[in-house]
C-alpha cells in the first residue's frame, strides 16, 4: 500500500518535468525570434532613415524647403 501513493508522486512529479522541459523549449525557440524580428526591425529602421534623408536632400534640391 505504501508504495502506490509514493509512485504516484513521482509520476506526477516526472510528468510536471516534462511539461516544464516542453515549455523550456518552447521559450528558447520564442527568444530566438524575438531575437530575428529586433533585428529585422533595425533593419527596417536603418532603410526608412535613409529614405527619410534622401527626401530631404530632395527636398532641399528643389527648393521646397529652406536650406
Amino acid at each position: 500500500m505504501s508504495d502506490a501513493p509514493h509512485n504516484l508522486i513521482l509520476d506526477h512529479l516526472r510528468a510536471i518535468r516534462a511539461t516544464q522541459d516542453e515549455h523550456t523549449a518552447a521559450l528558447g525557440d520564442m527568444r530566438q525570434m524575438l531575437g530575428a524580428l529586433i533585428q529585422i526591425a533595425a533593419t527596417q529602421e536603418n532603410r526608412l532613415n535613409r529614405v527619410s534623408g534622401d527626401v530631404e536632400r530632395i527636398k532641399k534640391r528643389l527648393e521646397l524647403v529652406d536650406a
